[in-house]
């Protein structure tokens, strides 16, 4: 994500979309919206927050569709704060971006079946998996991680692992029914973990939820704790043992006891489909693909939600 709208320990939340659009706010009620200067690739698709791998200082870093990345340390400060984009990959249907502050730091980045790393200031690696799709990245915060994505050239779900901060991966767990998922453009899955537990959604399959461990692949270290018919994509850990999920349709999942059982809660308002999902400090964050009332809230874990942005242009995350 999960994992795709990113706050920062000073509560600086920043949403990225097509046309190049970049949405920050300090305090989710009110949002400022520019325009990435570079034009090489105009539809960005995430954003995340950690540090600079080679200074140690604060960092966010955002990806575009075609895998070019760009860093700012101060999003509030407008397109001039970014950095040029750098194109580190040349896969597309990017999604998976995430920091993890183990040792001096990592960026994994993951395109299709394509991993990069920056490490020491740069991106190095060109790590090709034996996967079809990698769109939902998640870390424990001590060098495991894990990639929520598909097998190569089926539909099925996968989930993999790797324990060196992203260095070497395996697949850890697949599910045997082919959902024919790989091929469609406008679905996403996603993975988070929080506190000892890894949690993911996919279309067409529901939630589930397991353990990362070394070994094979194991058919058994996930197993399904939701089942739903629909494009489920996006998973966010909340507060003590709360989760959500939101699918394509808008509809709006809550668990309360550590994703072992799941409700439904209110749905997204508008027609419009979701395409990101961040929590932090009791408020849920939505963004869509729409271009009005399409960054929304909720302080009630779904039981309501609020409209706090129209952005002009379509969220990506």
């Amino acid at each position: 994500m999960p994992i795709v709208i990113r706050v920062a320990g000073s509560s600086v939340w920043v949403a990225v979309g097509e046309n190049r659009t970049i949405a920050v706010s300090t305090n989710v009620d009110n949002w400022t919206t520019y325009q990435l200067s570079d034009t090489t690739d105009t539809t960005l698709t995430s954003v995340a927050y950690g540090k600079d791998t080679s200074t140690g200082d604060t960092m966010w870093m955002l990806g575009t569709n075609n895998s070019y990345v760009a860093s700012g340390s101060n999003p509030n400060g407008g397109a001039a704060q970014w950095s040029d984009l750098e194109h580190i990959t040349n896969k597309n249907s990017h999604r998976a971006l995430q920091f993890g502050d183990n040792g001096d730091g990592v960026w994994v980045m993951a395109s299709r079946a394509r991993v990069k790393r920056n490490v020491s200031g740069s991106w190095s690696g060109n790590i090709d998996l034996n996967l079809n799709r990698a769109k939902g990245i998640a870390q424990d915060g001590t060098g495991t991680w894990a990639l929520a994505a598909t097998v190569y050239n089926t539909g099925r779900p996968s989930i993999w692992k790797s324990f060196d901060d992203g260095a070497t991966w395996s697949e850890a767990w697949n599910w045997p029914t082919n959902y024919g998922i790989n091929y469609t453009g406008n679905r996403d899955w996603n993975i988070a973990y929080k506190s000892g537990k890894w949690v993911a959604a996919f279309p067409l399959l529901g939630i589930v939820t397991g353990s990362i461990t070394a070994g094979p692949s194991d058919s058994g270290a996930f197993s399904r704790v939701f089942t739903s018919s629909e494009d489920l994509r996006y998973i966010a850990a909340g507060d003590t043992n709360t989760w959500m999920a939101i699918d394509r349709a808008r509809n709006v999942y809550i668990s309360t006891d550590n994703a072992a059982t799941w409700s439904t809660a209110t749905g997204i308002p508008g027609t419009d489909a979701p395409s990101g999902l961040a929590y932090y400090g009791g408020t849920w964050v939505v963004t869509t693909n729409g271009t009005t009332n399409n960054i929304v809230k909720s302080t009630n874990n779904g039981s309501s939600w609020t409209a706090v942005a129209s952005t002009g242009e379509a969220m990506e995350s």
